[in-house]
């Protein structure tokens, strides 16, 4: 069943872009060779059967979750919704060399974000964006990985977002050069599903950082001196991400705050229904 109605044309968008990204690395698997990065070992996460776990890097679960977080906010929300934003935390300290990403720990970004986003009605969830030729300071090879989230936020306002982003640069050093650490852009109400896919994607993309002449001056930082660049994600980066997060969760990823809590316990409760209910069934077999 997939029930989205009105985020219908929004969720087979979504869908397709998901189900597109996991024929890539099911190519990218059987054309595998000995020099490019070995994924075989976690083809089991990625199998429509394994959906019922939640795996971040499982596509058919993230068409699970996003077709439940499109009910929900149809049926607790729907045409009611106002003034809504899109925000972005990017603080730097969340970048991490490509053999250390995934040493990660979500927890961290999430208090940072509950923190910051006190009163304020919000659900979104945390992405990784890989910079394959661009060097963390810390290491000596290339590629990098940078953990941020992509929040919607509801009848909220420009005043009360400012505070936000003033409160987060004190404390916090920005991934983007000329972007703040946490910043946000007016969204159209008609948009929420389109926004909503944003949020939940996985990894369509990989970036670049370019040398900027316009920035004169040294500034501290892994991308002061550089303005970023965006192309679509080669597979090879996309199997980079898929062994990095290979241990993560896509409920575990999600944010929320004020309205948005009660509605990101009900999308993970619906989206591991099927989990609960055949892990039920399993129990009831064994003591017959």
């Amino acid at each position: 069943m997939e029930h989205t109605g009105m985020y219908q044309q929004d969720f087979r968008k979504y869908k397709a872009q998901e189900l597109d990204n996991d024929k890539k690395l099911n190519s990218y698997d059987e054309n595998y060779r000995a020099n490019w990065t070995n994924i075989s070992g976690i083809q089991n996460l990625l199998h429509r059967g394994s959906s019922k776990y939640l795996y971040a890097i499982n596509p058919f679960s993230r068409i699970q979750v996003m077709r439940h977080t499109l009910d929900v906010f149809e049926e607790e929300i729907g045409d009611e919704i106002k003034k809504t934003y899109l925000a972005t935390f990017v603080p730097e300290r969340f970048a991490f060399p490509l053999d250390e990403a995934q040493n990660f720990n979500p927890h961290k970004l999430k208090r940072l974000i509950r923190a910051s986003m006190k009163g304020q009605d919000y659900f979104g969830a945390i992405e990784a964006s890989i910079y394959p030729n661009h060097e963390h300071r810390s290491s000596m090879t290339k590629g990098l990985v940078h953990f941020h989230a992509h929040l919607l936020v509801w009848d909220s306002s420009h005043k009360d977002l400012k505070l936000v982003e003033e409160t987060v640069a004190r404390k916090n050093k920005s991934f983007i050069w000329r972007e703040e650490a946490f910043h946000f852009e007016k969204a159209r109400e008609a948009d929420v599903g389109n926004i909503l896919g944003y949020i939940m994607k996985s990894p369509a993309n990989q970036y670049g950082l370019e040398y900027d002449p316009d920035n004169p001056e040294f500034a501290s930082g892994l991308t002061r001196k550089y303005r970023q660049t965006k192309t679509e994600i080669r597979s090879g980066n996309a199997a980079k991400l898929a062994l990095i997060m290979q241990d993560m969760y896509i409920d575990k990823l999600l944010v929320a705050g004020g309205e948005g809590v009660s509605m990101k316990r009900e999308i993970i409760k619906r989206s591991l229904s099927r989990y609960h209910h055949e892990e039920a069934m399993k129990k009831l077999r064994r003591t017959g």
